[in-house]
């Protein structure tokens, strides 16, 4: 009964680890996608900017010339 606790805990360490992983791999997606798409790139220049909120941000607004849209910023 002991040993339970301990075995339990290295259970959540290897689960954090494997979540740990996907975690770099999503964001080194994200930081490629961000260097090859300009939008991103352009949005990331303004201060407190980072690639992965400009990522959200390109993504969300699409291109605003295809569209009949009026955004102000």
């Amino acid at each position: 009964m002991g040993g339970q606790p301990v075995g339990r805990l290295n259970c959540l360490l290897e689960r954090l680890k494997k979540f740990d992983n996907q975690v770099h791999e999503i964001e080194s997606q994200i930081v490629a996608w961000h260097r090859v798409n300009g939008n991103s790139r352009k949005l990331a220049k303004m201060p407190g900017i980072g690639s992965v909120t400009a990522n959200a941000m390109a993504a969300s607004l699409g291109d605003a010339r295809s569209e009949d849209i009026n955004l102000t910023l």
